[in-house]
């Protein structure tokens, strides 16, 4: 059985955070990547601060760019579906 990343970016609105750019790139705040995953935004900042989430520095303000985190939790998801799998196997 595989386990389930949490994962709210749908829900997700403008008025949360969310930064729309010119090129149409839409972009979080680390409070609303907490949200979207579930995580404390003390560990959310620690992932931008040691890279693990891609982010770009605007004014003041780190924000991550959702395509980089839906392809983050992806990745994540995949990954615990085949450690999931491969204990299944034992």
């Amino acid at each position: 059985m595989a386990r389930e990343v949490p994962c709210r970016l749908g829900a997700i609105s403008p008025a949360l955070g969310e930064a729309v750019m010119a090129d149409g790139t839409e972009y979080l705040r680390a409070g609303d990547v907490a949200r979207a995953t579930g995580a404390s935004i003390r560990t959310v900042r620690r992932w931008i601060k040691d890279k693990i989430i891609p982010s770009t520095k605007l004014g003041g303000a780190r924000l991550v760019p959702r395509a980089d985190l839906e392809r983050l939790l992806s990745l994540f998801s995949t990954t615990t579906e085949e450690a999931t799998n491969d204990d299944d196997q034992d």
